[in-house]
């Protein structure tokens, strides 16, 4: 079994006791009951290495002694040579115990890692790290096994693209809620990015931790269109950005049809479901409830000084409030069109009505800003 021994740990181990249950442990002879913990696995993030600790028997914390730094080896992947230098190593978990380099790497640079197994006696270990369930053995706990294979730890890399954006469909006129699938496992943060017109002004606003699918984007602007994107990022930099999604908050007149329990829908604004002759949009626009047909405008149409007159009085700042005027019916021109204070009642005359004719016709037409 010596080419199981890394060359650093020559003339420090003792083969017939714990160097022998280690090198057992690793090739899964021993019961569970007398294995320790054991490396499985090892990450990088920027001056910190967390290596996985699996637990192989009752052990439920680690616990370390003496200087730990000295019992672990450090290198560049495929090297046995300028060991870096450990500053410190912290038990964090049961399942994470952390090294710290004194001067590390660029994170894309691959690592080895070597847990050094020292010469022991059977009740005095010094440095060690064992689990806190009892070794018959030694009765101190089982000791963390040795690695008789170097331990990975990958370089790190920029995380991929955010994939699937998406924005669901607007349910209110100020809040647009982003989703995407998060496809990498090494991001720290995801940062989105806003627009106005989907190609320039991009402008950050929300920086999320890893792991994180969805942001709901508040205090925007009624009835207006926004353009999202995003990306991840980790120490060794940033993803692609993703495509461009684009959405649009409700106007004040469809969060108005989905609290009458009506379809936001284009045909909605020319429906009128309770058939009292007065559109959706009609009833919006004068206060009326569009579900009931007792509920209806207040227009007036008279005449005076031979001329015909159409009343009302505007109720909502959104709403831009039209007269059209036609001696046919077949094609119609504008003598009033404009938004107007609320609550001024407006009265509209049609101009005279020609000669030959005598007839006018008159109507109000409303349009939704």
């Amino acid at each position: 079994m010596g080419d199981l021994v890394h060359p650093s740990q020559a003339g420090n181990l003792r083969f017939a006791d714990h160097f022998a249950r280690s090198a057992l442990c690793k090739l899964n002879v021993l019961t569970a009951d007398a294995r320790g913990p054991r490396i499985i696995g090892a990450a990088r993030d920027g001056a910190n290495i967390a290596i996985q600790i699996q637990h192989n028997s009752a052990g439920t914390a680690m616990v370390g002694s003496g200087n730990l730094a000295t019992q672990f080896a450090v290198y560049n992947s495929g090297t046995l040579t300028s060991a870096y230098t450990i500053s410190a190593v912290n038990l964090v978990n049961p399942s994470v115990i952390s090294i710290t380099l004194q001067n590390p790497p660029a994170i894309t640079q691959a690592l080895d890692i070597w847990y050094r197994y020292p010469g022991d006696t059977a009740t005095t270990i010094t440095p060690s790290i064992r689990d806190n369930s009892t070794d018959a053995v030694s009765n101190l706990g089982r000791q963390l096994a040795l690695t008789n294979a170097a331990i990975a730890v990958p370089p790190v890399t920029p995380p991929a693209t955010p994939g699937s954006p998406t924005l669901s469909a607007a349910t209110g006129t100020t809040q647009l809620t982003l989703t995407w699938s998060d496809v990498s496992n090494n991001e720290t943060t995801f940062k989105i990015e806003r627009s106005l017109d989907g190609t320039s002004a991009w402008t950050e606003i929300a920086s999320l931790p890893a792991n994180s699918t969805r942001y709901a984007d508040p205090n925007l602007s009624t009835a207006t269109s926004y353009y999202y994107r995003l990306y991840a990022i980790n120490a060794a930099g940033q993803s692609s950005c993703s495509p461009v999604i684009t959405g649009t908050t409700w106007s004040l007149f469809q969060a108005w049809l989905a609290s009458n329990a009506l379809p936001v829908t284009p045909s909605s604004e020319s429906g009128d479901v309770d058939a009292d002759g007065y559109s959706n949009l009609v009833e919006y626009a004068f206060g009326c409830i569009p579900t009931d047909a007792n509920s209806r405008p207040s227009i007036d149409y008279s005449m005076v000084n031979g001329q015909l007159v159409i009343t009302f009085t505007p109720m909502r700042a959104e709403v831009t409030y039209g007269v059209e005027t036609s001696v046919s019916l077949m094609g119609w021109t504008e003598v009033f069109y404009a938004s107007v204070p609320l609550g001024q009642t407006q009265h509209v005359t049609a101009p005279a009505a020609p000669e030959s004719g005598g007839r006018r016709f008159i109507r109000l037409h409303l349009r939704c800003n």
